[in-house]
């Protein structure tokens, strides 16, 4: 059996499991607000969709809408609409 050393007094770490900072400003935009996401790339497209996505299925998002479409100069713009 392995011996495990109990310690009192140590504060929680900051919740790690989901990676890196995020990519995208998903929290921060506010309805009627947009950002331009770069040049047009199918699998940018869909990496921003995926982040929308398991973005609204965290708790306190509900409620939340955005739209991701291409733009006539080849780039990808993402709006909240709600």
């Amino acid at each position: 059996m392995t011996n495990f050393k109990i310690e009192k007094n140590i504060p929680l770490q900051e919740d790690k499991l989901l990676g890196a900072p995020r990519k995208y400003p998903l929290d921060k935009i506010l309805v009627g607000e947009s950002w331009d996401a770069g040049e047009y790339d199918r699998k940018l497209m869909q990496a921003i969709y995926n982040s929308i996505r398991f973005y609204l299925l965290k708790s306190g998002n509900e409620g939340k809408k955005f739209e991701c479409r291409k733009t006539p100069e080849n780039k990808i713009r993402v709006w909240r609409i709600q």
